[in-house]
């Protein structure tokens, strides 16, 4: 738990302490940031985590890699590492050797670049997780005796285990060409990597320093430079001119158009008078004849077939009509330009029964309206001509 409290608050100074690595040179280089490839080299110490300690394992370690970036965030690399190793026999405080060679496939997340967004960093905390294999040679535990560790997992002239690796580097970008890191990790192994039975995998610690030397840089296209030509001065002459400028101007006349409308007045059962619902109706009536000229008014009056009988029936539809007339005359109109007709019940306009009891009532004249044309006209402008 310390030890990724540690790496979470490195990683935060390395993301703050890159706020202002994009430069005004950078800006102008001559060369893209990613992709790229590495050589690195690398050099320190790893220990093995055992009962023995971790002071009595430690045993130099130098790693060689090869790889590449293939964009700000991500990248790999091939590293081969070792040579040697140490573990520990507590029961008799002993401590053996033996050489192994690590090869390992890892990728890169530079995490500066993933959190700030940027091209490129001054410092960057790289996360490193790989798988490999570890190759073992020149056993020493042999050389031993009187230990009561479970030695079954013990081998003699080789051995071969996969590698699982998690690590943290830091590294220092000191331009295009080399970076220095510092990197601290740890490998997983075997049960059988340090000889003693554990039914856990065997891990060793490493911390190492170094420098990768970059190459590989794609080179910006630079744009070819533009040398303006220079233009020869001319001598201009202006003129005034009037043009005419012809316009359309909307204006409106008046056209007769036929027009007509059309109501219904609906009667209760041996009803015959209007009533209030039809008033309106009647209102636009009195409207159109103060607006339109040779006014026609038509009244058909019918009585409904499914009550009474055609003798009756014939007589309130023609008092149906007479009442609607009556009412039409009542708001000035001449009586002159009225027609009407009673039809009974020989005549049904509805489906239904009971709409039949209705006068129908059609309104026709001549009305006015606006009608748009085109009025066309001029004027004069002055202005100013270049001629020469």
């Amino acid at each position: 738990m310390k030890l990724t409290r540690m790496m979470a608050v490195l990683v935060m100074i390395c993301a703050t302490l890159t706020a202002a690595a994009q430069t005004e040179q950078e800006k102008k280089q001559k060369y893209y940031n990613y992709p790229y490839m590495f050589v690195g080299v690398q050099g320190g110490v790893q220990t093995m985590f055992t009962p023995m300690g971790l002071k009595k394992n430690i045993t130099p370690i130098g790693q060689l890699s090869f790889g590449a970036y293939f964009s700000p965030v991500v990248g790999a690399r091939l590293t081969g590492s070792g040579i040697w190793t140490k573990a520990g026999l507590p029961s008799i405080d002993k401590t053996y050797e033996y050489n192994h060679f690590t090869g390992n496939l890892d990728l890169l997340i530079n995490l500066s670049n993933l959190f700030t967004g940027r091209q490129r960093c001054l410092f960057n905390a790289v996360l490193i997780g790989g798988v490999g294999v570890t190759y073992g040679w020149n056993n020493k535990l042999g050389d031993f005796s009187g230990y009561t560790e479970d030695c079954s997992k013990a081998w003699a002239d080789d051995m071969l285990s996969h590698n699982l690796r998690l690590a943290m580097q830091f590294n220092f970008d000191l331009g295009k060409y080399i970076d220095v890191n510092l990197e601290a990790g740890a490998n997983a192994l075997s049960d059988r990597f340090n000889s003693k039975a554990s039914n856990s995998f065997d891990w060793q610690g490493y911390a190492m320093v170094g420098l990768a030397v970059k190459f590989g840089h794609r080179k910006v296209k630079e744009e070819p430079v533009v040398v303006p030509v220079p233009v020869p001065v001319v001598e201009e002459i202006w003129e005034t001119r009037v043009d005419t400028i012809w316009y359309n101007e909307k204006a409106y006349k008046d056209v007769e158009v036929a027009e007509s409308f059309d109501f219904q007045v609906h009667f209760p059962l041996r009803g015959f008078a209007t009533n209030e619902s039809a008033q309106a109706e009647m209102n636009k009536v009195a409207e159109f004849i103060k607006s339109h000229r040779d006014v026609k008014i038509d009244v058909k009056a019918y009585a409904d077939k499914g009550t009474g009988t055609p003798r009756i029936n014939k007589k309130y539809s023609e008092q149906r009509r007479k009442g609607t007339v009556d009412a039409i005359v009542a708001l000035g109109v001449d009586p002159s330009v009225i027609t009407s007709e009673s039809f009974g019940d020989t005549v049904q306009p509805f489906p239904t029964n009971d709409e039949n009891r209705v006068s129908i009532v059609t309104v026709s004249g001549i009305g006015t309206k606006k009608e748009p044309y085109n009025v066309r006209k001029f004027r004069t402008e002055e202005k100013r001509v270049r001629v020469q």
